[in-house]
């Protein structure tokens, strides 16, 4: 099983030496479709991020290639621990792509709690995990969440349907959705290899989307 798994850490070390050029920038090579829920405590204070990323089907292919399917066509959550394991541990060095700001400060994230799995639908892989905080946080107007590689290697998108949501009792806050007027992943038409070629420093901020929260 582990030689699967080494799959994805290959991806990812490659996109760490990416991040280590300063004027690098990357082609996407995996795309992720994300959805998250905002976790809240009983005082409606957030401690974490529940994440769940859907890979592209050539990605998924490639990396369950080997793996015992069933009569459905899927691979097991079983089959898949070893490479759940090693995606989960191995992101940690990107910070999980995962940001959460009040304003312009960042809140810090924990390690993720055990319980992380991949599934697989016959065609594509999800990977489920839980991001806690360091510390809980009050839920405040002007928090924002972003899922996003800026190298763009990993092309993050979110879910067209209820991409960011709450989890636990929000009161009257709310939150909005901020797209890009392109999106790199799941684009309808191929981009030229040109495009990415031309593209200039922080340019990843016209392709990232976010969740605004508002509180009255």
């Amino acid at each position: 099983m582990k030689r699967f798994g080494m799959r994805l850490l290959l991806v990812l070390t490659g996109l760490g030496l990416i991040a280590s050029r300063e004027a690098a920038i990357a082609h996407p090579h995996v795309t992720v479709v994300a959805k998250a829920a905002i976790m809240l405590d009983a005082k409606g204070q957030i401690t974490g991020i529940r994440h769940a990323w859907t890979f592209d089907e050539a990605y998924s292919a490639y990396a369950t290639t080997g793996m015992k399917t069933g009569s459905d066509g899927k691979v097991t959550k079983q089959e898949l621990e070893d490479l759940a394991k090693l995606n989960v541990e191995s992101l940690s060095e990107f910070k999980y792509f995962t940001q959460l700001k009040r304003g312009k400060s960042a809140l810090a994230f924990a390690s993720p709690k055990e319980g992380y799995y991949l599934e697989h639908d016959g065609k594509a892989l999800t990977l489920h995990f839980v991001l806690p905080l360091e510390k809980p946080a009050a839920l405040a107007t002007g928090q924002s969440l972003r899922i996003d590689d800026e190298t763009i290697f990993v092309a993050f998108s979110l879910a067209p349907d209820d991409p960011v949501t709450f989890e636990g009792p929000a009161g009257a806050c709310k939150i909005g959705i901020r797209r890009p007027a392109q999106s790199l992943a799941g684009s309808a038409a191929p981009i030229s290899e040109d495009f990415f070629n031309n593209l200039k420093a922080g340019f990843s901020e016209q392709y990232a989307s976010s969740a605004e929260i508002t509180c009255p």
